[in-house]
């Protein structure tokens, strides 16, 4: 068999009176359920802004700590630095150092030498000692 399903809509008759406070009514209802939802999403951005607000405080409280622990990685560099330079004049101290201990060597030796031209070759190193000691403190 077959049933056909009919939609009939019975109209009625409605008076004034009545379709206006069914609207009232209707109004009442959805400007209730609208301020609840409107006050959810109010304190929800409200926590939502809070959570913000903290995160961003930890990070930028977070980045703080790394500046500072870069200007102190920064001083530290600077005086490695210095250091690094005092270690680079070392050879030339030392040699500076065993120049001066050549001089002092010669001049002993010197008073101990009684041919003339022996002597003449321990002024000439000397000398030249002394020349040579000049250039490294000119460096």
């Amino acid at each position: 068999m077959n049933t056909e399903k009919t939609n009939l809509h019975l109209v009625e008759d409605v008076s004034e009176q009545e379709d206006v406070v069914a609207e009232k009514a209707a109004q009442e209802r959805t400007g209730r359920d609208m301020s609840r939802v409107a006050m959810i999403v109010s304190l929800l951005s409200v926590v939502l802004l809070a959570i913000f607000f903290f995160g961003l405080n930890r990070n930028i409280a977070g980045v703080a700590d790394e500046v500072k622990a870069l200007r102190t990685l920064k001083s530290d560099v600077q005086v490695l630095g210095s250091r690094v330079d005092s270690l680079e004049e070392i050879p030339v101290h030392m040699q500076y150092g065993m120049v001066s201990e050549m001089e002092t060597q010669s001049v002993l030796l010197s008073r101990q030498v009684t041919d003339p031209e022996q002597m003449e070759r321990l002024q000439k190193v000397r000398a030249l000692l002394n020349e040579f000691k000049s250039v490294l403190v000119k460096k």
